[in-house]
């Protein structure tokens, strides 16, 4: 790790921390992220995060089929550019500053889903994950979707893909599965 002052390529890691605090103070001073709840760009948001833990709303869709009887849950495959690139998981997001549970879903909703979500914003069960990401506090909240998503597909609970990102498939789902209600 560079000392204090040390270069970082052109600039010293002293100045890589002024900008990126002078930054961010550009950032919360402005009366845009106080409505719509954007921040500091995807790119620097994700690097970030890999340093600290992050608090995760993980959206598991949940409906009974009609036909089996069984449960199914709606997931998407990730894509190339991605975490976990071309594994399926259920849609969710990281917390940014300022944001409730009802204000990710809603983000979830627009960017994820494609379909409007309904839920209690009642986490059902936490678990802290190491994750390719960074350390979670992954929040499980059920999901009901109204209407039909986008993106993605359902698959039944007990028959999961074989690519099914590991934390969905041994952690996420599984609890959702234990605290849903038809």
């Amino acid at each position: 790790m560079p000392k204090s002052n040390q270069k970082i390529g052109q600039i010293s890691e002293d100045e890589v921390i002024f900008l990126f605090e002078e930054m961010v103070k550009k950032w919360r001073n402005s009366s845009k992220h106080k409505d719509d709840h954007s921040h500091l760009g995807r790119k620097l948001f994700e690097a970030v995060a890999r340093l600290s833990a992050s608090v995760a709303y993980e959206a598991v869709a949940i409906r009974r089929n009609k036909i089996t009887g069984k449960l199914d849950v709606f997931m998407q495959k990730r894509k190339r550019h991605q975490t976990y690139a071309g594994q399926w998981h259920c849609p969710g997001s990281i917390f940014r500053p300022y944001e409730k549970p009802a204000d990710v879903l809603k983000r979830l909703e627009r960017n994820e889903f494609k379909a409007e979500l309904k839920s209690d914003n009642l986490c059902v069960k936490d678990f802290f994950i190491d994750s390719e990401i960074g350390w979670l506090l992954s929040r499980v909240y059920i999901v009901q979707i109204v209407g039909k998503p986008s993106g993605g597909k359902w698959w039944p609970v007990n028959a999961l893909p074989k690519n099914t990102v590991s934390e969905h498939r041994r952690l996420i789902i599984p609890a959702a599965v234990k605290y849903f209600k038809d």
